[in-house]
């Protein structure tokens, strides 16, 4: 099987989100049957017309170099029309960013001409059921990232590496924050901490850009002091997290908070589970549907004052035995061969191999 993933890289080492490259590493790991292709500029070029199946991961990508929504749609047909199989991961029902109309119609139009869409949870699949009538829907979930972080570790050895007080707890938000109501959203979190002996762990609730002037790099530190002496009960480091460091950061976390309001799905949503701990995210697409199926929590994102009641609710029980019970979920269910092997099935089914 030839297949073609329509990604900005050739080289899947380097993409920073790990999802595809812990699933291309999976898939190749169970099987010598599938030869992989990746980048963008194959996908207009016509060799691309004898690959089996096009597994596109976000479709605004086949908008590069000026292309439009209609071009990737005659596009499409053309290869369809050559026998090429296109499948569709549903990680957005439209564009993060940028959010512009062609992005979105270029969604719908890759989700409309799909032999098949893989849903990471049940929300989506049931949605495409009804609208995408001619398009096989699948459910397959969201991997853990096993192989990335095969290590767990102590939270007396975490906070060490990290620099943690070990007698304090702390509630991990991981991820980038994409805008204000996000932070502004935290910082309402740490401010409730406060009198409590939990810490928000917010890593990167603001990264310092590599620029060479003196000047922002004070402003940049000026801004962390203020931060430090606004919400005492925030911790953030201010560059991103390394993968060798982000194990730790989860081994000295009681318990993990997801901190979208809008959002579908979250690969810290399995990562969280794989670690150990209990999960907190937003009444939401498949995360909602994920968390509610498993006994964790969830707030109301058109109420977010709503987090504390449930934060509150979460601290008061055992957040150890519950993390225990969602690392036992995510190895027995969504480690990367389990989820890897199931991708390949689809591929077979779809080509009737």
């Amino acid at each position: 099987m030839n297949i073609y993933f329509p990604i900005l890289t050739l080289d899947i080492t380097t993409l920073r989100n790990p999802y595809l490259r812990t699933l291309i590493q999976g898939i190749k790991s169970i099987t010598k049957d599938v030869e992989i292709s990746l980048g963008i500029d194959l996908f207009w070029q016509s060799k691309c017309n004898n690959y089996d199946i096009i597994h596109i991961m976000w479709p605004e990508d086949l908008l590069l170099n000026n292309h439009t929504s209609i071009d990737v749609e005659n596009r499409l047909k053309e290869l369809k029309s050559f026998g090429v199989k296109i499948i569709t991961t549903c990680h957005n029902f439209h564009a993060h960013v940028p959010k512009s109309e062609e992005n979105n119609l270029v969604y719908k139009i890759v989700y409309n001409l799909s032999d098949a869409t893989i849903h990471l949870g049940q929300i989506s699949y049931d949605i495409f059921k009804q609208i995408y009538l001619n398009v096989e829907q699948v459910i397959i979930p969201h991997h853990v990232y096993d192989t990335l972080y095969p290590n767990l570790f102590s939270k007396q050895e975490s906070c060490r590496k990290i620099g943690l007080p070990l007698k304090n707890r702390y509630i991990l938000c991981m991820g980038a924050f994409r805008n204000d109501m996000e932070k502004q959203f935290v910082c309402n979190i740490a401010r409730h901490l406060k009198g409590t002996n939990y810490y928000l762990l917010a890593p990167t609730f603001v990264e310092r850009k590599k620029r060479r002037y003196l000047i922002k790099y004070v402003q940049f530190l000026c801004f962390i002091l203020k931060m430090k002496i606004k919400y005492p009960r925030m911790i953030i480091k201010g560059q991103p997290v390394s993968d060798e460091e982000l194990p730790y950061y989860y081994g000295a976390s009681d318990l993990s908070l997801i901190h979208r309001l809008e959002i579908l799905n979250s690969g810290n949503l399995p990562l969280a589970f794989y670690m150990g701990k209990t999960v907190i995210g937003p009444d939401t697409g498949n995360v909602a549907s994920i968390l509610k199926n498993t006994g964790n929590y969830t707030f109301d994102t058109q109420n977010p004052n709503s987090v504390v009641k449930v934060l509150d609710a979460a601290l008061s029980t055992d957040l150890k035995e519950k993390g225990l019970r969602n690392r036992a979920l995510a190895i027995k269910e969504w480690k990367t061969a389990t989820i890897a092997q199931s991708v390949v099935n689809l591929y077979k089914q779809i080509l009737n191999y």
